[in-house]
């Protein structure tokens, strides 16, 4: 699991923003998307052969918003363009989504269910930078679900009050993997400086990883519990039958040993990936290879637990 199997092919600035809020920034009165697709992206681009494509999509409103994600979901549908995704909207106290220009309100759930319909499209490789208050509570919102998850990874600030020193952290991030080509260290770097506020990742190997646990947690309080067994064996047995049929004591062997069989939790896994991570995708040959085992390492907890 040391391979971050990310890429992009535009950098998409979604802003909905405030007039007032526009800042001069060398020089120049402007909003932050617009400094960042005028300033920054040319700046980094300037130190490549091929340039990373960059847009900056305005949207005063909700239905703009819904629009302009729709329309990049059909991009990626089209021409198999797979986009990182960069919100400049105002997050809310209550932490529940995000305000939009007109003051439209946009739920989490409701934005979810775009950014999946996008990631469904480029089979997992969609990535979410949120420079929204309190963007990091949208992980809430993500579990239980039916779908594939949201995005493959995604950044977001734990706090709301230092616009300007998240701008700057941003900055560094879009410098190192534009200007360095390395996405897994500009990721690794972002989500661990120090600073007045953190910035929070989200990947889909983690929120896999907590499904995966309540699903063995589960398997595993059925497999010691001993009515599940035994109802099986009474669902199994045939003592009203004169002709030859296991013992309740064979089949018990048998039950216990299917429930505990290492096997379970590796398919069980697989069939995960599948749903969530769209491993079995042909998109995705070779990615998303880990075991059972490098999952739990990876976040630091042992199969038994």
């Amino acid at each position: 699991m040391n391979t971050f199997g990310f890429q992009c092919d535009k950098v998409i600035i979604i802003e909905s923003l405030p007039d007032e809020e526009r800042q001069i920034r060398d020089g120049k009165l402007m909003s932050s998307g617009e400094y960042y697709i005028e300033n920054l992206f040319p700046y980094c681009n300037s130190f490549r052969e091929q340039p990373v494509q960059t847009d900056l999509r305005v949207a005063d409103s909700a239905l703009e918003l819904f629009n302009h994600l729709d329309s990049i979901c059909k991009r990626v549908h089209d021409v198999d363009e797979i986009p990182l995704i960069h919100f400049e909207i105002h997050g809310r106290d209550q932490k529940d989504g995000m305000t939009l220009k007109n003051g439209d309100f946009v739920d989490w759930h409701t934005l979810l269910e775009k950014l999946t319909d996008i990631n469904v499209a480029s089979a997992n490789h969609l990535f979410v930078v949120f420079a929204t208050c309190s963007g990091a509570f949208n992980i809430k919102y993500i579990m239980p679900r039916e779908r594939p998850f949201p995005y493959y990874a995604a950044i977001a600030p734990d706090k709301p009050d230092f616009p300007i020193f998240l701008e700057q952290r941003y900055s560094l991030f879009y410098i190192s993997m534009i200007i360095d080509g390395d996405m897994e260290k500009a990721f690794k770097d972002v989500i661990s400086g120090e600073g007045y506020a953190r910035i929070i990742s989200s990947t889909c190997e983690f929120y896999l990883y907590q499904a995966f646990n309540d699903v063995i947690c589960n398997l595993k309080a059925k497999q010691s519990h001993q009515n599940t067994i035994d109802k099986l064996i009474d669902l199994l047995s045939r003592r009203d039958t004169q002709s030859f049929h296991m013992s309740s004591d064979e089949l018990r062997r048998r039950i216990q040993a299917m429930l505990s069989d290492p096997s379970l939790g590796s398919n069980t896994l697989q069939r995960m990936k599948d749903k969530y991570l769209m491993a079995n995708d042909t998109r995705n040959v070779n990615r998303f290879g880990f075991t059972v085992e490098e999952l739990l390492t990876a976040f630091k907890v042992s199969a038994g637990s």
